[in-house]
């Protein structure tokens, strides 16, 4: 992935949610987010995101892509703003001029 191969160099910390993983590693991954702060980048996609995720761990979403249906757009910045949210979630749309977005 191009995001990856930007943050390692970095020294990031990172860690990505995948249709490949199971629901036990699904859940695993988010807790390990929601309680590691030194784990600063969740990649994921609006799709994988869409079902039961909560991401209290996070302060940030960054839409790289934008899905056509814009309630997933919103479903995606909803799963930061879950009960036990303590921090102001902040949302960013990045677009790319001559594109085909």
């Amino acid at each position: 992935m191009i995001i990856e191969t930007v943050l390692v160099p970095f020294g990031i910390k990172f860690t990505t949610l995948q249709s490949s993983h199971s629901g036990l590693q699904r859940f695993e991954i988010v807790e390990n987010f929601n309680a590691d702060s030194s784990i600063r980048i969740m990649i994921i996609s609006t799709a994988v995101g869409g079902l039961g995720l909560n991401l209290t761990g996070a302060d940030t979403v960054i839409f790289m892509e934008h899905d056509w249906n814009p309630m997933k757009d919103l479903q995606a910045i909803d799963r930061a703003h879950r009960i036990g949210q303590k921090r102001t979630v902040n949302v960013y749309r990045i677009l790319l001029l001559e594109t085909l977005e």
